[in-house]
């Protein structure tokens, strides 16, 4: 029933649809993001992480499909002189990004073993990657829904630790996440690189972010979205 009367919302009355998606969903993401980090000790990531970076409009975003395998040195001398973004597991490649961009794991998955084990390999992969790692910011997404163990994690929480807030876009068609952006575009937050708009992949998150922040140019590299996962 709810949800009969929620599509029938969003069709014929997408701005109160938009208003009141963004209102119950928004303030308490937001607050429950800080109590998190807070917790931790994990900073929002604010225009000076950015600026410890060498100044480039073009940024890479490094995904983990297949095709990212396709690249040739000159492709990788080309990222290396600009900014570039990998997403989740990018760490198990030798390439080593600008920024790190992760999500934790839902709650529910805790006590499944395959996801415990998998976690258990990521993490190892980024701690064994600190120090290569030592310039790369590492920005965690979906703190409000998403479980991710700080205590695991080696990296400098005060210096390279940061956190994005997210903006999960109302609607469940194309017409709808159109109508979305075109009001967040009315409300000034389709340009907060700290609250970057996404719609579940991290791959939208990295892209919003990209674009916030300012980047001219955005490649994506082995964003493939293929595969049972997609």
């Amino acid at each position: 029933m709810y949800r009969a009367a929620s599509k029938l919302i969003e069709r014929y009355l997408f701005p109160l649809f938009f208003f009141i998606s963004l209102l119950k969903n928004l303030p308490f993401s937001i607050l429950k993001s800080k109590r998190i980090a807070k917790k931790y000790g994990i900073k929002l990531i604010d225009h000076n992480d950015l600026r410890m970076h060498n100044e480039s409009d073009t940024i890479f975003i490094l995904g983990c499909g297949n095709t990212i395998n396709e690249l040739d040195q000159s492709a990788w001398n080309k990222i290396k002189d600009s900014h570039s973004l990998g997403i989740n597991r990018w760490l198990i490649h030798s390439f080593v990004p600008n920024f790190l961009l992760v999500e934790g794991t839902k709650k529910y998955h805790l006590n499944n073993q395959i996801i415990k084990n998998d976690n258990e390999y990521i993490f190892n992969i980024w701690n064994e990657s600190k120090n290569r790692c030592s310039k790369t910011q590492f920005i965690v997404k979906n703190l409000e829904s998403l479980y991710f163990d700080f205590d695991r994690l080696n990296w400098n929480r005060n210096n390279q630790v940061r956190y994005i807030q997210n903006l999960t876009l109302p609607g469940t068609t194309k017409s709808s996440i159109d109508k979305s952006i075109m009001y967040l575009k009315r409300l000034g937050l389709a340009s907060n690189f700290q609250l970057p708009m996404g719609q579940r992949g991290t791959a939208s998150n990295a892209l919003s972010f990209a674009l916030a922040a300012g980047y001219k140019n955005i490649v994506l590299c082995g964003v493939d979205l293929k595969g049972e996962y997609f």
